[in-house]
């Protein structure tokens, strides 16, 4: 029912592991199989199915599976569903030391925060006013600081239906929630996902623009945080405040180039109106984690607009936890290719070690390795990824 911390790259949907086809006659048996992975993060968790025949719920196939996972692990991002040709269209890139004013602005992204499962969303003005508006740009409503607003998505009828301070509606548009100053954070009342190292805290509050919207090639109704990228980088959970800064610059570069990629090409889930997803593309937290980290926030400012390419165009930059001492080239592991900054190359600070993820690219542990021991943010780029250079996208 929906997004699953469990989800191996096998799945066949983010939500749908498995799916026989063919008929099982009265009396027969069939066997589905399907793999599960442990949550990255520590704790007690049930993992819950549905079975179901011709689209229908078979009555005694709810299937609970407990799971207790006893240590904090790194949770990589799904890069399973790359075609074997990483094409996008091209972009105007300039050297570090180029002239700016050749530029386009920095770009916006749209994040698929989670999918609902009751159809609606309850939307706070925590730091500043906000205003709610229509898709087609036209001003609904206005909200305090401290008010709220709920938007249900009326399925029956097929129209959103908004409630609540001063705001009152009914529109087949979709609302959009945007805070007055433009950069504040909105809070998502209804929405918790707490940080398991932090009693308290709660990561439910985003900048930018946040909208309930129903997607009908998926039957879905999502949460959606549209936002400048850079806002986006410094939201996302891949590395720690603690880490060392060459470390952060260089995680934060190969993950703004991943981003834009898929900025670029816009189709992974255009189909849903999104751009990434927060868990299973790079995992995203939102404005919590900019409290959080600050030397995050630092590492994004410092390496701002800069992505790797390769002979000129954006290159497509896989990253993962941990290699068994050496990495993987693109064909190697996904077939295609072959892409020359995608090869296998040595990862001695990975030495003895097991491989944790795809393999293919840049080694989270190598790269804090050869950050612990002085090298630069590039350095650690061009290592994992051969012969790139790196050079500014936007202003």
């Amino acid at each position: 029912g929906g997004l699953s911390s469990v989800r191996d790259d096998s799945w066949q949907d983010p939500a749908f592991p498995v799916k026989a086809q063919g008929a099982t006659k009265p009396g027969e048996l069939s066997f589905l199989t399907f793999k599960i992975k442990a949550p990255a993060k520590r704790g007690v968790y049930t993992a819950s199915f549905e079975l179901q025949a011709d689209n229908q719920p078979v009555a005694g196939g709810l299937i609970d599976i407990p799971i207790t996972v006893t240590a904090d692990g790194y949770i990589p991002p799904n890069l399973s569903s790359i075609p074997t040709t990483p094409s996008a269209p091209p972009l105007n890139l300039i050297p570090l030391n180029g002239d700016l004013s050749s530029l386009p602005a920095e770009p916006i992204i749209r994040v698929g925060l989670y999918k609902t499962t009751d159809n609606q969303s309850v939307f706070r003005a925590k730091y500043a006013p906000v205003t709610v508006y229509q898709s087609n740009g036209a001003s609904v409503c206005h909200l305090n600081v401290g008010d709220s607003a709920t938007v249900l998505f009326d399925r029956a009828y097929k129209v959103y239906k908004l409630s609540g301070a001063n705001c009152t509606g009914q529109s087949t548009d979709v609302y959009e929630f945007r805070a007055d100053d433009g950069t504040s954070a909105i809070e998502i009342a209804d929405f918790s996902r707490p940080v398991s190292w932090l009693p308290g805290a709660n990561d439910n509050t985003f900048r930018g623009q946040l909208e309930l919207r129903y997607t009908p090639s998926t039957d879905s109704v999502w949460v959606i945080n549209e936002l400048p990228i850079e806002f986006y980088l410094k939201g996302i959970g891949e590395t720690s405040n603690s880490s060392p800064y060459e470390f952060q610059k260089t995680l934060l570069t190969a993950a703004r180039t991943y981003a834009m990629y898929h900025v670029q090409r816009g189709t992974k889930h255009a189909d849903e109106s999104y751009t990434v997803d927060a868990t299973y593309d790079q995992v995203y937290r939102g404005y919590g984690a900019e409290l959080r980290d600050p030397n995050v926030v630092a590492a994004v400012d410092a390496t701002r607009g800069q992505i790797v390419t390769y002979n000129g165009q954006l290159a497509i930059t896989p990253y993962y936890s941990r290699s068994d001492g050496r990495t993987r080239s693109w064909t190697e592991v996904w077939g295609g290719g072959p892409y020359p900054w995608l090869v296998s190359v040595p990862v001695p600070w990975d030495q003895g070690r097991t491989l944790w993820g795809h393999g293919v690219g840049l080694s989270a542990t190598g790269a804090l390795g050869m950050a612990n021991d002085g090298h630069r943010y590039d350095e650690i780029l061009k290592y994992f990824y051969t012969g790139i250079e790196l050079r500014l996208a936007y202003k």
